[in-house]
């Protein structure tokens, strides 16, 4: 930037006339005015210091230009941060200033600039005679005049600005004054657009780990879909955030000794199986941790030797062993409907720890519309509040042709733009007009809710679950 192009059309100037002086002859002002925007929208400390550096010689001249680190070291030592020559050569440029470790070393022979960070206090040298300093070498002989502010942080100097010139007296104690303004503006810049950077990787970091944890999430959940005997089935999740706490599983059970627990799972067609939605509350990774721990008690779970487990004992296990890990001492709690499908006596077994009672769907033998009805139980408390749920077993036979749809709060909570929940009322509606096929009627409901949402981001995860007797 030049003096010349700082004045080209486009550049800010003052208004003349009226209680305003004519300032348009001032070229300095537009250098100024572009100074301050750059600083405005800096994103980096490097980008910083170079705009500095050049509103400085286009201000005043070529100068001899010295940044150095003092931040964490006692008195008298330093850090050379920048070190810009006055014909424009870079002898110390490090890419990323202002990080101590990546700078040259502290100098062991002190020299002058060791005299300069001595003391906290500003310099103004107006005859400087430098040809033996031991730290700046030759390059320091033709310099004849210096002032250094330093830039304070806690107290303490963090960092110095020192500008030279070819002339001894050539520098005022004005010139220091107005020297430590702008270093004081333009380190404060450079330290927050530092402290922006490092929150910008902070965040980033922090979104990767998300992002693995989603990953891990996904993969408790059925990775095909399960072959249970007499049911048809399909699922939707969604995540509010990258990882959430919606969770649903299906999983069958075989009675085994206690020496052969990974061998559960079996094609046996007799095996009764697990049906569970869940929902930890709050969102993201807390949540998922949640989900991670049910999960791991559910797949640890031995059915008992004789007879069907009891959803409602189960649910108190999975609370007890939850309400061990003091998970609600945070307000944390899982909200689950957890049900035993036998495929033989084609029954359903269910109890409910604070969920949304799922739906059922009955088909009418007049071929009108389908009936809705809710699986009503004893609605428990939330797991993981206390060690005890409160659950009761209920049972049903399903017929061919029924259906259950099970979802989490995030189903019917969900808001569009200037309207109110998606609600229970129509949730039912659009069950009972959907279509037969489990996949289908799951995107006939996904439809449903979208078009309610109206492109509004969803606040909560929604997950639904669709289950036909066939």
């Amino acid at each position: 930037m030049t003096p010349d192009d700082a004045a080209s059309p486009g550049s800010a100037s003052a208004p003349t006339g009226g209680p305003f002086a004519d300032i348009s002859d001032n070229p300095r002002i537009p250098i100024l005015m572009r100074h301050l925007s750059a600083l405005s929208d800096a994103q980096d400390p490097l980008t910083v210091l170079d705009d500095f550096i050049a509103a400085i010689r286009n201000l005043d001249g070529p100068r001899t230009y010295i940044a150095l680190h003092t931040q964490d070291l006692p008195p008298g030592q330093y850090r050379i941060a920048r070190w810009l020559t006055a014909d424009g050569r870079d002898l110390v440029r490090p890419a990323s200033p202002w990080r101590g470790a990546d700078l040259a070393p502290v100098p062991d022979a002190g020299g002058f600039l060791a005299q300069v960070t001595a003391t906290p206090s500003p310099k103004l040298a107006p005859n400087l005679q430098l040809d033996d300093d031991p730290i700046l070498g030759p390059e320091a002989a033709s310099l004849r005049s210096m002032i250094a502010v330093p830039f304070v942080q806690g107290g303490r100097p963090i960092a110095w600005t020192l500008l030279f010139r070819a002339e001894p007296d050539s520098f005022t104690p004005r010139d220091l004054e107005a020297s430590m303004l702008r270093t004081t503006l333009v380190g404060a810049t450079a330290a927050s657009a530092l402290a922006s950077r490092r929150l910008r990787a902070a965040h980033d970091w922090i979104q990767s780990e998300i992002d693995q944890i989603a990953q891990i999430q996904r993969s408790l959940l059925p990775q095909e879909e399960p072959d249970v005997p007499g049911l048809s089935f399909a699922a939707s999740y969604a995540t509010f955030d990258r990882a959430g706490g919606d969770y649903y599983d299906l999983l069958p059970l075989r009675h085994l000794p206690d020496e052969l627990p990974l061998a559960r799972y079996t094609e046996d067609l007799t095996s009764p199986w697990v049906i569970l939605i869940a929902d930890a509350s709050g969102h993201g990774p807390s949540a998922a941790v949640v989900v991670a721990m049910l999960h791991a008690i559910l797949h640890g779970y031995h059915p008992p030797q004789e007879g069907q487990p009891s959803p409602a004992e189960m649910l108190e296990q999975i609370s007890r062993r939850l309400f061990a890990r003091r998970i609600g001492a945070g307000a944390s709690f899982v909200t689950a409907f957890l049900g035993v499908y036998d495929p033989v006596a084609r029954t359903l077994t269910y109890a409910n720890a604070g969920h949304h009672p799922p739906l059922l769907r009955t088909p009418r033998q007049d071929g009108g519309v389908p009936t809705v009805t809710a699986l009503d139980s004893p609605r428990g408390t939330p797991m993981g509040v206390r060690d005890h749920v409160g659950a009761e077993d209920r049972t049903i036979t399903l017929t061919r042709g029924q259906t259950i749809l099970l979802f989490t709060d995030g189903v019917v909570e969900a808001t569009g733009e200037g309207r109110g929940d998606f609600g229970i009322e129509a949730l039912r509606d659009a069950f009972a007009h959907g279509p037969n096929e489990p996949r289908a009627l799951i995107a006939h409901l996904e439809a449903a809710l979208r078009a309610h949402e109206s492109a509004a981001r969803p606040h909560d995860d929604q997950t639904l679950v669709a289950l036909q007797a066939v």
